[in-house]
């Protein structure tokens, strides 16, 4: 396995009182997760906005403080520490959602992508290093006679190219891809998920893929987690989630998804849900769906919190009705 987590909680304190200096409460961003990502595999976490995905991808960068459980990385406790940290950051790499706001406009693209390449000391002269840019622009389906201009003359998909070939540039194990399509146009997103693919297939990577949009991970995940409020709530493979949603969650976030079909979409059955989502600071009691689930039983639903259980290999989900929801529907 090259990475997992066991019942990772990262929390933020709350300040209020007079001056703000008595704790309050906690933000329960990730709240007891458990994952385990092979090596080779599109692992995609995906759920709404606020839902805690990004606090873990930065959790896994050594970006944010876990509260409390375990990380691991190829079988060793995950650490940014000493010289094993810089050995593991170059191991590990990342590609944000913003493609504007990730790359220095003060920066040229060849000083941007070769910044990995100098911390990391794997060129030994300039000629050398102005190379390794030329080659990664190439790889990624851009001019490497372009790399002399800055962020602010490339449009949006170019820029996030520019930001992969800098996430590739160290030759990292494992990249995490948070949201990396979803600032872009319609017609730009499959050319940028056909690039990861070829990257992957080319230099073996490992993926953790973000992203709210089921229809996108639909097409690149080979396993699914989907998040609420901090929590996995269902598992298993795109097969498994797309025809056969067992978590009422995700099964309204499959409602969500537009169909281009006017005839198939008008003869899909409705399935909404109340209500926005809970503060992370205020989760609710018992299963922390309960508070928008169209299928709730009290008091079971409200005082009893749901555990991830195995339904069958690969598949898993917490609900308290997912017995009554796989016989009977919602």
């Amino acid at each position: 396995m090259l990475f997992s987590c066991n019942n990772l909680k990262v929390w933020f304190p709350v300040y209020g009182g007079k001056l703000f200096q008595k704790k309050t409460g906690y933000i329960r961003a990730v709240d007891g997760v458990h994952m385990e990502i092979a090596r080779g595999m599109t692992f995609a976490l995906a759920g709404e906005s606020g839902c805690g995905k990004t606090t873990l991808a930065r959790t896994i960068l050594g970006l944010e403080y876990p509260t409390s459980g375990t990380l691991f990385y190829d079988e060793a406790p995950l650490s940014y520490e000493g010289n094993a940290g810089k050995i593991l950051r170059k191991k590990i790499q990342a590609v944000f959602q913003d493609p504007y706001g990730s790359l220095n406009p003060r920066r040229s693209i060849k000083d941007t992508v070769a910044e990995g390449l100098e911390i990391h000391s794997l060129c030994a002269s300039q000629k050398e290093k102005e190379e390794r840019v030329a080659e990664l622009l190439e790889q990624v389906g851009l001019n490497p006679g372009l790399m002399h201009r800055f962020p602010q003359e490339f449009s949006a998909g170019q820029r996030q190219r520019i930001a992969i070939a800098r996430s590739i540039s160290v030759n990292p194990e494992f990249l995490i891809l948070d949201e990396p399509v979803s600032a872009l146009d319609v017609s730009i997103q499959g050319r940028i998920l056909e690039l990861l693919k070829n990257l992957q297939d080319t230099l073996g990577l490992t993926y953790l893929f973000i992203s709210h949009d089921l229809a996108v991970v639909k097409k690149v995940a080979d396993y699914v987690a989907v998040m609420y409020l901090g929590k996995i709530v269902e598992e298993g493979t795109p097969r498994q989630i797309y025809k056969d949603p067992l978590h009422p969650y995700t099964k309204a976030l499959l409602a969500a998804v537009p169909i281009p079909d006017p005839r198939r979409a008008r003869a899909r059955a409705p399935l909404e849900i109340s209500d926005e989502v809970p503060s992370a600071e205020h989760v609710p009691s018992g299963c922390r769906f309960h508070t928008r689930c169209p299928i709730r039983k009290f008091p079971l639903c409200q005082e009893t919190e749901p555990v991830l259980e195995k339904k069958h290999p690969n598949r898993f989900v917490a609900c308290h009705l997912v017995q009554k929801i796989t016989k009977n529907g919602i």
